[in-house]
Formats: structure tokens, C-alpha cells, sequence
């Protein structure tokens, strides 16, 4: 479940919410964090949700930043870049097994023989069994964040983070969260609209694009109180849609990237004419993809977004 705000808060505080919804979210990655530093190679999903607690932890310090301590939002935003860095190389490899586990037959999966197993898919199954190694390694720079966060004692952060929070006496603090959250919100979906009204082709646009979908979306979790029910999950599922259309591309690019590196470092220990073949047919792969979701997103599929999410701007709950 995400982890969203209930209706009866749009009611309360500004600051009574970001309180709530803080913990939530700090707890989330602190959760997750030492799941993350222990995971292996056949457990991606502990990875990317760690990666996707920060980002959600990231949103709701943006969403509050007009209340929250200055000081400690910097820290905690650090922090959580640190962590999102700590973890891209595992998640990177996460995404490239996925991709290339599908391409090793059954048999090899398991422990017969290599007597009869062609060339490429002995190669493909070393490839594999090099990528679990250096997936498994990737974890430590996890670890050692943990570590520095757990020197650093980052529950007691949080909780020193939610007093001051709590005894902030501003007047703005003591708004209601729907006014806040409808005045707050309209700039964010600005700022989008002036993204999806350009033309995407380049693999740094697209990735920018996806992350920009990804901000959105977990920001639109906390405001789910402030809008018309209707609306809301109608926005949550398009943005949703076009995170994982998008998703295709960025795995795929993703997955070539980590092959030009493999290849630069492989010409003793791999064939180098295998690794690149595979790589040949990941950069095909990710072009289609993004030539698939380029003609996907539309002119009237823009629209369409657009006007959903107009039409929560002009509305709110009952």
C-alpha cells in the first residue's frame, strides 16, 4: 500500500499532517535500508524499494519544505541521495539479470552438464553468474551507509525532526492541509506540463522525464485527501501508465549502459564478440522501445493527462 494521507486529513494541520506523513515515509526507508544491505542477487525487489522509499521520503520533504527546519530537511535529503546512489549500481544489475535471465535455457538454470550447450549460451550463462557476483558486491556501499547512518542515529533524527516540527509556531503551519495541499500542488503540475509539452527522443530526456512522472505521482499519494476521489485515481493510474511504459525504454537503456562497461573490462575473461552481440540486441531492443513509447505518448494522450489533472487543480474533497 502507499503510504497516502486518510481524508479526514485535509481538515487538520498542515503541520499535524507533516508530521504524520514524515514518519511514515522516514520509517519506510529505515525499514528497508538494512533488507537492502543484506539482499542478494535473486531478491531485486529489496532494492527497488528501497530506492523507491527515498524517492517517496524525498517527495514529502519537497511537499513540506515551507514547514519543515531547514536545517534538518538538508540533512535528510543528503542522506537520502546517498542512499538512492548506494544503491543504483545493484539495481542497475537487477534490471540487466532480469533482462538476460529469460535468454538462458531451463537446463542451464539448474546444474547440467555444459557438453551440448552452444557457445552463446554458455557465454549468456557465465554472463549470468559473473553479473550474481557483482550484484552481491554492489550491496556494500549500502552497508556502509547504514552503517554511517546508524554512527549518525538516524531515528533519533527523525524524532528531533518531528519535535521541532511540532513546536513550530508559524502561522502557515497551522493551515489547513487542503489549502495548503491545492496551492502547493498547482506549481508541481506546472512544472510537469512544461516537461510533457516538449518533444522527448534523447535517452536523457526520457530518463528525466520518468523521474519527473515519479515525483509527481508519490506527491499526488500525499495529496490524495485534498481532491475528488474520481479525479485522483484517475491521475494516479495515467501517471502510473506512463511510468511503466516508460519503464521498457529506461530498462533496456539501462541494460546496454551496463554492457559497455562489461565489455570495456571483459576482453581476457569474455568472448568479446558475445558480449557484443548482446549488446547489439539490448540498443535494438531499448531504440524500439523508445520509438514504441515516443509514438504512445501522443498529442492526445498528452491532452488527455493534462485535462486530469486540471480538473484536480479545479477541484477538492468534500
Amino acid at each position: 500500500m502507499s503510504p497516502s494521507i486518510s481524508v479526514e486529513q485535509a481538515a487538520m494541520s498542515v503541520k499535524s499532517v507533516a508530521v504524520h506523513a514524515l514518519r511514515k515515509r522516514l520509517d519506510a526507508v529505515w525499514d528497508e535500508v538494512p533488507v537492502a544491505a543484506r539482499s542478494t542477487h535473486d531478491e531485486p525487489q529489496r532494492i527497488h524499494r528501497l530506492r523507491v522509499a527515498t524517492r517517496r521520503a524525498l517527495a514529502a520533504i519537497e511537499v513540506f519544505h515551507s514547514v519543515i527546519p531547514r536545517k534538518r530537511a538538508r540533512w535528510f535529503v543528503r542522506r537520502l541521495h546517498e542512499l538512492r546512489r548506494a544503491a543504483g549500481k545493484a539495481r542497475d544489475l537487477d534490471v540487466l539479470t532480469h533482462r538476460f535471465y529469460e535468454t538462458v535455457p531451463i537446463s542451464t538454470k539448474q546444474t547440467a552438464p555444459l557438453s551440448g550447450i552452444s557457445a552463446q549460451t554458455r557465454a549468456r550463462t557465465r554472463l549470468l553468474a559473473m553479473l550474481a557476483c557483482q550484484r552481491d558486491e554492489a550491496c556494500r556501499p549500502i552497508s556502509v551507509v547504514y552503517e554511517q547512518l546508524l554512527n549518525a542515529d538516524w531515528s533519533r533524527r527523525v524524532e528531533q525532526l518531528l519535535e521541532e516540527l511540532c513546536n513550530q509556531q508559524d502561522s502557515h503551519c497551522e493551515e489547513s492541509f487542503g489549502d495548503y495541499g491545492r496551492r502547493h500542488f498547482k506549481p508541481m503540475v506546472e512544472s510537469f506540463f512544461a516537461i510533457t509539452d516538449r518533444r522527448l527522443h534523447g535517452i536523457n530526456q526520457l530518463h528525466a522525464f520518468r523521474i519527473k512522472v515519479k515525483q509527481l505521482r508519490y506527491t499526488m499519494e500525499l495529496f490524495l485527501s485534498v481532491f475528488q476521489p474520481l479525479e485522483r485515481v484517475q491521475c494516479c493510474d495515467a501517471l502510473a501508465k506512463v511510468q511503466e511504459t516508460l519503464g521498457t525504454f529506461t530498462d533496456n537503456a539501462a541494460a546496454a549502459d551496463r554492457l559497455r562497461r562489461l565489455e570495456n573490462c571483459s576482453a581476457t575473461d569474455w568472448d568479446r564478440s558475445i558480449l557484443e552481440n548482446l549488446l547489439r540486441e539490448t540498443s535494438q531492443q531499448a531504440d524500439a522501445a523508445r520509438r514504441e513509447f515516443v509514438t504512445w505518448w501522443s498529442a492526445s494522450r498528452r491532452r488527455s493527462l493534462k485535462r486530469k489533472l486540471t480538473r484536480v487543480l479545479r477541484t477538492q474533497s468534500a
